[in-house]
């Protein structure tokens, strides 16, 4: 079971909800067609699992997108089933990784340190 967002958080900056995945790809899709690279997969989470190598912390973890950047189209906030991490930061790479630092990857135990970070952060 994730770790869903308590009723009425409120989402720091630059977070905003998902409300469309497909809304959440349709530049990514566009920048592959235009650099000819690989197109991203059909789901958030899909593209995560083809991202992770073995090592990674996500690897072969349940995870849900929730959340992406406003100002960055390659960060989302995934829930996962990572019980050191409930809640990630993660800055996709649209690419297939071998080290376990990429994707680039932030952990949270908890909504209240996710926010508190991340309003740390913007401020």
């Amino acid at each position: 079971m994730f770790l869903m967002p308590p009723s009425g958080f409120e989402w720091p900056f630059p977070w905003v909800p998902i409300r469309d995945e497909n809304e959440a790809l349709q530049l990514p899709r566009m920048l592959s067609e235009e650099f000819g690279d690989d197109p991203p997969e059909p789901f958030l989470v899909d593209e995560l699992r083809r991202e992770v190598c073995p090592e990674h912390p996500l690897h072969g973890r349940s995870c849900l997108a929730v959340a992406q950047a406003k100002d960055d189209p390659n960060e989302f906030v995934f829930l996962t089933d990572n019980p050191a991490f409930p809640i990630a930061f993660v800055h996709l790479t649209w690419a297939v990784e071998k080290s376990p630092t990429f994707p680039y990857t932030l952990g949270y135990p908890s909504w209240d340190e996710f926010k508190r970070a991340w309003t740390s952060n913007s401020g």
